[in-house]
């Protein structure tokens, strides 16, 4: 009887174990399998639009930065110096305690029975203090951005300067003028030099007077703009000028050698055609600036050269070595030649420097805005004003009239 409940009991057991099973495996298959590497995608795949691209752009405009954040970022962005403190190392002596000897960071402990153990960090001591310098700071823009604080003109000083330099003469000049052409208050229209020697005096004046304006467009912020390539301060104000002014130089010195028509207007001519290339290849930022620079030379060197030779002309009409063709203009004067020779080296010396002043600013960047003013305020002062006063003072009759031979 025993063994038949015995027996029932295990079959029972059995089948509850498969049924159990059995419910497993179905739960099993009927659930979801759980992920737990869920596969991460960007693009069109996940926000259901399709991949577009977007091309880079080729130039980055610069504007100028301010005075504050004079480092400007290739992408165009400006922020301030750093300062940063160099550690200054400093070395103490060795001090002795209680038979304890530190030097360099080692400690030798005596020991009575007369060996030297070496231990490392068993006891704290202290050196002597010693007197320690303040840590030297550098500022400097960060890695990666360029220190434009060159770029603008902070300082206008050299610009009131060259104001004032060129408008007192050209008021002298307007002043004696208005003498030269006037006689009582009427026109003198009887003495031919006194209208002549008027005639210069008024062409200095508005030569002069010309700069003068340009000084103080630049001088009251204007007359510029902030070039595009690299944020610097461009000021056309000065190219203005120059190409009303050198043309009326030309015609002065044009004057006082006799030169003729044809050879005078050809130089006025080429001289506009240098000021506006020179301009062209300053307004450009990439390589080819320089082969309007290179044009600029090429028509500043017919101009050069004539003067020259209308030097050697006056030279040899002053001491009358005269060929044919040049015996009916007759004989120089000695105070027109030396007039004209002072206003020709004048003109050939400060046109020089010109060019050059030009490839350091305009051409590479490599003057300041700051040094690149006062050097053009320096070379229009004595191109102008000390041109003015050379070929205006002291004028008479010898400097008009002509000796024609019998």
């Amino acid at each position: 009887m025993k063994l038949s409940f015995g027996l029932l009991a295990l079959a029972a057991a059995q089948d509850g174990d498969a049924a159990q099973t059995q419910g497993a495996d179905s739960q099993g298959t009927d659930a979801p399998q759980e992920s737990y590497a869920p596969q991460q995608t960007y693009g069109a795949e996940t926000y259901g639009a399709e991949p577009g691209y977007m091309p880079a752009p080729t130039e980055v405009c610069m504007d100028a930065c301010p005075v504050e954040a004079p480092c400007q970022h290739p992408s165009g962005g400006c922020v301030p110096k750093a300062c940063s403190a160099v550690p200054v190392a400093t070395y103490g002596a060795p001090v002795q305690y209680g038979g304890v000897a530190q030097q360099g960071g080692y400690r030798m402990l005596q020991q009575g029975y007369g060996q030297q153990q070496q231990s490392y960090g068993e006891a704290q001591t202290y050196a002597a203090p010693v007197a320690m310098a303040a840590p030297e700071q550098h500022c400097g823009c960060p890695v990666g951005t360029v220190d434009t604080s060159g770029n603008a003109l902070t300082k206008v000083w050299p610009l009131w300067v060259g104001f004032a330099l060129l408008f007192l003469p050209a008021l002298w000049f307007m002043c004696v003028m208005f003498d030269d052409l006037t006689d009582d208050g009427e026109i003198n229209g009887s003495n031919t030099w006194r209208q002549d020697m008027g005639m210069h005096r008024i062409v200095a004046g508005f030569i002069c007077m010309f700069a003068s304006l340009a000084y103080l467009t630049m001088a009251t912020g204007h007359g510029y703009i902030v070039r595009c390539c690299d944020g610097r301060s461009f000021y056309y104000a000065r190219y203005i000028d120059w190409t009303l002014t050198t043309p009326l130089m030309i015609w002065e010195l044009a004057s006082l050698a006799r030169a003729t028509h044809n050879d005078t207007l050809f130089l006025i001519f080429i001289d506009i055609l240098m000021i506006i290339s020179g301009l062209i290849g300053a307004l450009v930022c990439s390589g080819e600036k320089w082969v309007f620079f290179g044009f600029s030379i090429l028509c500043f060197i017919p101009i050069l050269t004539s003067l020259c030779r209308w030097d050697r002309t006056a030279q040899s009409l002053s001491t009358g070595d005269l060929d044919g063709q040049l015996a009916n203009l007759g004989v120089f004067k000695a105070s027109r030649l030396r007039r004209y020779r002072t206003a020709m080296n004048i003109t050939v010396i400060t046109w020089f420097f010109y060019p050059i002043v030009w490839i350091f600013a305009e051409g590479t960047g490599a003057m300041s805005a700051y040094a690149e003013a006062i050097c053009y305020t320096a070379l229009d002062v004595v191109a102008k004003s000390v041109f003015g006063f050379v070929l205006v003072q002291n004028l008479g009759p010898d400097d008009f009239d002509i000796e024609l031979e019998e």
